[in-house]
């Protein structure tokens, strides 16, 4: 209880959350509103497309602007890269 909402706690909490699956982190949300919390407080960090972007974009939001117009999507290392939590 107290481990999950401490915002000191997050590399420890990061540590386990990323070696545990997909599927387990959504169990574990489904158990209490303090690991559903701590579960979104993690997506936030390590599910950020603007972050990732960045490394390859000046401005990630108007490259996104652009998929968003254009339709487009993106392939190769950059999705594999997100999903992966890396």
């Amino acid at each position: 209880d107290q481990v999950l909402m401490n915002f000191a706690n997050f590399s420890i909490i990061d540590g386990i959350y990323d070696r545990s699956s997909l599927a387990t982190l959504i169990a574990f949300s489904a158990t209490c509103y303090k690991a559903r919390r701590s579960w979104k407080e993690y997506t936030h960090r390590v599910f950020n497309i603007n972050k990732l972007l960045s490394q390859r974009f000046r401005d990630p939001s108007a490259f996104r602007d652009l998929q968003k117009a254009t339709g487009a999507v993106i392939i190769g290392e950059v999705p594999l890269l997100y999903f992966s939590r890396s």
